[in-house]
């Protein structure tokens, strides 16, 4: 069968709206976010750490961050519905008597999850990027200038940042499958995405460490993905 068959599939037992909803409010929460930010040296200009919110380099990256912690926690959600919770009790016993491979399903289902955190991501990143750098352009809050290089710079590390988000959303799919609970994927997902805004918050900017980062979370997900197509292949037995 066709993967985009099995995306519709999907789509008709779980509803992508909730999540859509999810990052339009997310969205407009980050664009609120970057422009207090770059208004914090106008705000508050005698603060001893103002002078790091006068450089768009620190802004940028501290709202990608953020960003990213706020998608990581999206996908987790999305995860645990359409992953965790659809391999439990009478949901599990429907999904089996569907006349498709066991691992096709559960290769679709971690797919579309992978697709639309980092799709999504790109686009709401893309848009807060747009709108802050055009605006700062014409009317600008903070004292830095708003180049190309920067905004291709940024563009690069949204990137990144929306595979980090991504692939941190199928590792914690990963521990709530093993445990077959919903609230371990959310408790995994939060203590992830708190240990990676960490790393990347000391290291910004980083080429170095935004390449190792990226390795290790796409081995951990390449791992998480293998044993999850495993359980799948012993429960269809």
């Amino acid at each position: 069968m066709k993967i985009n068959r099995l995306f519709s599939l999907e789509l008709e037992r779980n509803s992508l709206r909730p999540y859509q909803i999810a990052v339009e409010v997310g969205t407009v929460f980050i664009l609120g976010f970057i422009y207090l930010m770059a208004a914090i040296p106008k705000i508050d200009p005698g603060d001893s750490d103002a002078e790091l919110f006068s450089s768009y380099n620190f802004v940028i990256g501290l709202t990608l961050v953020v960003m990213m912690g706020i998608f990581s926690v999206i996908s987790a959600t999305m995860s645990s519905k359409f992953i965790v919770d659809e391999y439990r009790g009478k949901k599990a016993i429907l999904l089996f008597s569907y006349p498709i491979s066991r691992k096709k399903i559960m290769e679709t289902k971690i797919l579309l999850v992978f697709l639309f955190t980092f799709g999504s991501m790109l686009i709401s990143g893309a848009i807060v990027l747009a709108v802050f750098m055009i605006t700062e352009s014409l009317v600008p809050i903070g004292n830095d200038i708003a180049s190309l290089g920067l905004m291709l710079t940024s563009i690069i590390y949204l990137v990144c940042y929306a595979l980090i988000a991504a692939f941190c959303g199928i590792a914690s799919s990963w521990i709530g499958f093993r445990k077959q609970s919903v609230i371990a994927t959310i408790v995994a997902s939060c203590i992830i995405m708190v240990t990676m805004c960490q790393i990347v918050a000391m290291t910004f900017f980083s080429g170095v460490a935004m390449i190792l980062l990226l390795a290790g979370m796409g081995i951990i997900t390449f791992l998480a993905v293998e044993s999850m197509l495993s359980q799948a292949r012993k429960m269809e037995i």
